[in-house]
């Protein structure tokens, strides 16, 4: 699982540095003509969907696997609990857990991505690529971040007592 979830936040990253990156490309050099303004149009559909599938999808693949690792780790969250910890510790690191995922698998993507811009020497002068590689970095982290949120609402309707009284 957590495989699959950091292949999902690679592969995201990296198509969104990509796509990201031609889209500018394709701006840059096709601007200010109305043959230009209609292949912009046409190609930005297809390549902004696409996008928005991957994020999606990295979204609901981390939502996924914190969750399970909420339902796995029910006994150790209620005996943390009965310890003293206040559950907005608890869902602390959960949330850290999702953004040191994201970190983890986004950065090498975006490194990918810029790799391969540059092997092809697709390189934009409209903005800077480290701005784009930012870009998507911290849209994959706030992606993580947000799919922690079924993980937290689990946590939130775990009766301690029954927890505890289930191991």
């Amino acid at each position: 699982r957590n495989l699959c979830a950091m292949l999902s936040l690679f592969l995201s990253s990296a198509l969104l540095v990509l796509m990201t990156s031609s889209l500018l490309i394709f701006h840059q050099a096709l601007q200010g003509t109305l043959l230009g303004d209609f292949i912009l149009l046409q190609t930005a559909v297809p390549q902004v969907t696409g996008c928005v599938f991957a994020v999606v999808l990295s979204f609901l693949s981390v939502a996924d696997l914190l969750l399970l690792q909420v339902r796995e780790r029910r006994q150790e969250i209620g005996l943390l609990q009965a310890l003293g910890w206040r559950p907005g510790i608890l869902q602390r690191m959960f949330v850290q857990e999702g953004i040191l995922l994201a970190l983890v698998s986004t950065i090498p993507g975006v490194l990918t991505a810029q790799e391969i811009l540059m092997q092809q020497h697709l390189a934009q002068h409209v903005i800077a690529p480290v701005l784009v590689a930012t870009c998507a970095v911290l849209l994959m982290v706030l992606v993580a971040a947000l799919s922690a949120i079924p993980a937290l609402r689990a946590m939130r309707r775990m009766q301690l007592a029954q927890v505890l009284s289930a191991g």
